[in-house]
């Protein structure tokens, strides 16, 4: 006699292979027989405020009486609506609206009800669950089309210095599936150089990947304030911790000019990440990096005097950053100093056109000033303007 091994598995093994239901994605499996008393109720309430208006209309009832009887069935409409709610342990939001719309729209309020549910009952089977919805939004990252070009682009990503420009690539020849996956990329591991990237999602023709884009922004906005709280929460208790108030700075800075924030946040933003470079620079007064970025954020601020003063006043100091090269050369472009640029220029050419300390750019336009127009007049090219 042989026995089955699979016997009395069968009950065990549904229970293993249950999984909770998502209340998100739960279809009404009956649509049209659990709302078949509401559509029942509406059509009366309709027919009663129908003729209810009828014999206003014809004089049949004065106003007084049409009132109070249309109020009445309003009143029937709310008590039968609180009712069902104790005895159902919550009320269908399609009761509330008939019983608002009626007693506020008479008998459009019926119409509007019953319009309501037809359109339901037609689309619920049909209709993507809220579930489905988030998901795709930020699809996991082998489960689309894109699932390579995102393993690639997570690689670059997580670089130091990664390009934006595969992401560009992407938004602007890629597929749907694709745009999607790189924005869902940039917003797992967004630096501020993916912001260009992310506001041309932002004008996508697709209106799927500008809402996608939307939420990612919302989402990096609140990363930033959270970051912003908890580094806050860090230095109240490293009050004299140099390297705290140095991350506090560059956090600011970088978010202050990705153009992701709302006007004011950017304001406030520039405003502390200030404070923080000054605090810092009280205990570390050497930084030259951190003097960098100080003159940096006072041009991106519109205050070009400030900012030409400042770097005037780091290499009298003998405090010196590579990159303030250029940063001063477009504070005194801006206001105009064009002998004060070709004088910077000539004194420090041999310096400044090294190959393997600045970009060919730079290197371009110190050669521009130093060797071309004449005095009191700017050369008449684009590259003569410091970025």
């Amino acid at each position: 006699m042989t026995v089955d091994s699979t016997e009395g598995e069968g009950p065990e093994r549904d229970m293993d292979e249950r999984v909770e239901e998502d209340p998100n994605n739960v279809r009404d499996p009956r649509p049209v027989r659990r709302h078949a008393p509401i559509i029942l109720v509406a059509t009366l309430a309709l027919a009663v405020e129908t003729i209810l208006a009828v014999l206003f209309w014809r004089g049949a009832l004065g106003f007084g009486q049409f009132l109070a009887m249309h109020i009445g069935v309003a009143l029937l409409l709310c008590i039968g609506t609180i009712a069902y709610g104790r005895a159902a342990g919550g009320a269908l939001p399609s009761l509330i609206l008939l019983s608002l719309g009626t007693l506020l729209l008479g008998p459009l309020g019926p119409v509007g009800c019953l319009f309501t549910m037809a359109f339901y009952l037609a689309t619920e089977r049909t209709a993507p669950q809220f579930a489905d919805w988030y998901d795709s939004l930020f699809p996991d990252d082998d489960a689309t089309e894109g699932g390579d070009m995102a393993t690639l682009l997570m690689e670059r990503a997580g670089q130091v210095g990664g390009s934006v420009s595969p992401f560009l690539d992407v938004l602007s020849f890629g597929t749907r599936a694709q745009k999607q996956m790189a924005v869902a990329v940039m917003t797992r591991h967004f630096h501020p150089a993916f912001a260009p990237a992310l506001r041309q999602a932002l004008a996508d023709a697709d209106n799927a990947v500008r809402v996608q884009a939307a939420t990612a922004m919302a989402t990096i906005e609140d990363r930033f304030v959270e970051r912003a709280e908890e580094l806050r929460i860090e230095m109240e208790k490293h009050p004299r911790d140099p390297d705290l108030i140095l991350q506090l700075a560059r956090h600011y800075d970088d978010y202050a000019f990705t153009g992701l924030l709302d006007p004011q946040r950017q304001a406030e933003s520039q405003v502390h990440a200030m404070d923080s470079y000054m605090l810092y620079l009280e205990r570390m007064p050497r930084d030259a990096d951190a003097r960098l970025a100080v003159g940096r954020l006072m041009l991106r601020r519109g205050e070009a005097r400030d900012a030409a003063r400042w770097i005037e006043r780091c290499l009298e100091e003998g405090v010196w950053s590579p990159g303030m090269a250029g940063w001063h050369m477009d504070a005194l472009y801006r206001l105009g100093r064009y002998e004060a640029i070709r004088d910077f220029a000539r004194l420090h050419h041999d310096e400044l056109t090294r190959l393997d300390t600045y970009p060919i750019r730079l290197i371009e336009m110190v050669r521009l000033w130093a060797g071309e127009g004449q005095a009191g007049d700017a050369p008449n090219d684009e590259a003569a303007h410091a970025v």
